[in-house]
């Protein structure tokens, strides 16, 4: 007999215990659900910040497109091969194939191009417009537009007035 109340207050012992494991394993879900609700939403505020970002997030490339116009690979090529002697007389070569290329990618490149002022990085842009290669190849197109006035022979005459200014302004 005393193994029949042992074994029925052990039944009902494991019982009671089944039924507040139950209870706590509810909260527990319940208090789980919460705090995932709330990783949830933190996380989802988070994705809708950076998808805001990205929404309104200007494009980048104005760098890129500024070192890629003409006036900028005339400079640079004007001013590494006015150095010496051989490089002089082999900058007209270096130039045609500049302006070959040019060409050719030029009518290669298709899509949606944005104007400079669009660009994120527009303000960098800028400075590379105020280089001293960009202001020397400028000055080599406008001299080609009057080679029969001289543009040539004038063009020399800019790019060492040009070369001056620009060294001037790094010493003050």
């Amino acid at each position: 007999m005393q193994a029949r109340i042992y074994k029925s207050n052990l039944l009902r012992k494991i019982s009671e215990l089944d039924k507040s494991l139950m209870c706590d394993i509810s909260n527990f879900k319940e208090e789980v659900s919460k705090l995932q609700c709330k990783e949830l939403q933190r996380i989802y505020l988070e994705f809708q910040k950076s998808l805001d970002k990205i929404q309104n997030k200007k494009p980048i490339g104005a760098v890129k497109r500024v070192k890629n116009h003409l006036c900028y690979k005339f400079g640079i090529a004007i001013v590494f091969n006015a150095k010496d002697t051989i490089g002089f007389l082999i900058l007209p070569v270096v130039l045609y194939n500049i302006f070959r290329t040019h060409r050719f990618y030029q009518e290669i490149s298709v899509g949606k191009k944005f104007k400079l002022e669009e660009y994120e990085d527009y303000q960098e842009s800028l400075l590379y417009k105020q280089s001293l290669c960009y202001k020397i190849g400028e000055a080599f197109i406008k001299s080609h537009k009057q080679w029969y006035k001289g543009g040539y022979l004038w063009f020399w005459v800019r790019y060492w007035r040009l070369k001056k200014r620009f060294y001037e302004k790094l010493i003050n």
